[in-house]
Order: structure tokens, then sequence, then C-alpha cells
């Protein structure tokens, strides 16, 4: 039988799902075993407070990183930009010189 080799799309969708159950699994047992901290009397109006504030979060983190990427963006076209006279700048100096000074 043929064995299929997992797509990297597939292994790459799996990865951060391992690395968060990782991380669910040690703050259990951080709480449970090290700090021995059982949160009781939790209701839902708590939860949907934590909820909301992660949701805040999430999105003003989202906000901040899409600026980021947009100032990147324009910092790589300007960069680019400037590279690609740069080189046209030393080529038409190089190509003076070389018509300028005659190498036997």
């Amino acid at each position: 039988m043929s064995e299929e080799k997992p797509d990297f799309k597939s292994v790459s969708d799996f990865i951060p799902k391992i690395i968060v159950g990782i991380g669910v699994f040690t703050v259990f047992l951080y709480c449970a075993y090290t700090i021995k901290f059982f949160p009781t009397g939790l209701a839902l109006g708590d939860s949907l407070i934590f909820i909301f504030v992660a949701l805040g979060f999430g999105f003003m983190m989202t906000l901040w990183l899409g600026f980021g990427f947009v100032a990147s963006y324009f910092l790589y076209e300007l960069g680019k930009n400037y590279w690609a006279s740069t080189k046209k700048y030393w080529a038409s100096i190089k190509n003076y010189l070389a018509s300028k000074i005659r190498i036997k």
C-alpha cells in the first residue's frame, strides 16, 4: 500500500494546535500542583467579562500588527527603490570611469 506523506499545510495547521494544547496543559499543571489554586465561585458573568477582555486585547493586537505590516511594507518599498537607484548611480560611475580609463 502507498502511504500518503502529510503535506505542509496539514502539518502547519496542526503545529499551533499542539503548542496551544501544551500551553493549556502546562498552565493547568502549574495551577493545580505548584500553587494549588482551584478557582471556585466563578459565575457566567465572570466568564463573559474575561471573554470580552480577551477579544478586546486580540482586536488591539491585530490592529497594531496590521499597522506594523503596513509600515514595514512601505519601508521595504522605499528601501527597494533606494537600492535600485544606488545601483544605477554606481553603474553609471563605473561606465564613465571605464570609458575614461583604458587598462591594457
